[in-house]
């Protein structure tokens, strides 16, 4: 499978160039990905979860390392035990507020507020993956 786009580069000069064509192509093959996907969907089940951060490592390194744009490949960096700490963290974060909210609503408000204050922050940071 091949998909062309044009890549619209900005000049530092005031010279105009002609825009390029590069191609995109995908090498992996359905079997394969099948066998991917068959494997992390028992794993996580079997693991009540657990295992989906590692699955979707695994997915991730597949289709990036599949993935050719113009010659080169891509690759895929992120460990599966940060995104499962990530993953716990939010999980963390919801049983927290819940607690919080059935104490005291106005703490429960209060942690929300502040959880909007941060929403930025944790965006920017969870792009890294």
């Amino acid at each position: 499978m091949t998909y062309s786009f044009q890549d619209e580069r900005i000049m530092t000069s005031n010279t105009s160039q002609p825009l390029g064509l590069h191609r995109i192509k995908f090498h992996g093959k359905g079997g394969e990905y099948f066998a991917i996907w068959l494997v992390n969907a028992l794993l996580t089940a079997l693991t009540l979860g657990i295992y989906s951060a590692w699955a979707t490592v695994r997915r991730r390194r597949y289709f990036y390392g599949n993935t050719e744009l113009d010659g080169d490949r891509f690759d895929y960096h992120a460990q599966p035990l940060q995104i499962l700490k990530g993953r716990l963290l939010v999980i963390g974060g919801i049983i927290v507020f819940y607690i919080l909210l059935a104490i005291t609503p106005l703490l429960g408000l209060l942690a929300l507020l502040v959880l909007l204050a941060l929403l930025p922050w944790i965006v920017i940071r969870s792009w890294r993956y």
